[in-house]
């Protein structure tokens, strides 16, 4: 499944780039956390609950940030829990907007179990509610 997205923020495209890629910085705007196990720059391992429509769930989390460039972070996600797996790689681009910085962001995810179930839609506006939950907490 696809998902994809995008956010604007204020600040320039190495400092959006620098914080968006350090899961030491993202792991405190990361709604549902309820634990975290190793956190280092490149590396979250942790639980997170999620909610999609009206079915909850916890999940084991992985994300590891796999390459970084001036413009572009490709993460990996890893998440396995009670409503199934979802594992995938996502890239997000930043590029100048008018003086602000535009995120863009593609991912191919792989959905089994319920959360296969539950529809595209639903799942990705999940994964866009997080994600700008994230960059709203980062560039506030």
């Amino acid at each position: 499944m696809e998902i994809t997205g995008s956010y604007t923020v204020s600040q320039d495209i190495s400092t959006v780039i620098s914080l968006s890629s350090d899961m030491t910085k993202i792991a405190p705007c990361l709604k549902g956390v309820t634990q975290v196990e190793k956190l280092t720059p490149e590396n979250l391992i942790g639980r997170i609950k999620v909610s999609v429509g009206i079915v909850k769930g916890t999940f084991d989390l992985n994300a590891t940030v796999k390459k970084l460039s001036e413009d572009s972070i490709e993460l990996m996600l890893i998440l396995k829990g009670t409503l199934g797996t979802a594992e995938g790689i996502i890239v997000v681009k930043a590029s100048n907007l008018q003086g602000k910085t535009q995120l863009t962001w593609k991912g191919d995810v792989e959905l089994k179990g319920l959360a296969a179930n539950i529809g595209k839609s639903l799942v990705e506006q999940v994964s866009n509610s997080l994600v700008e939950e994230i960059y709203k907490c980062l560039f506030r």
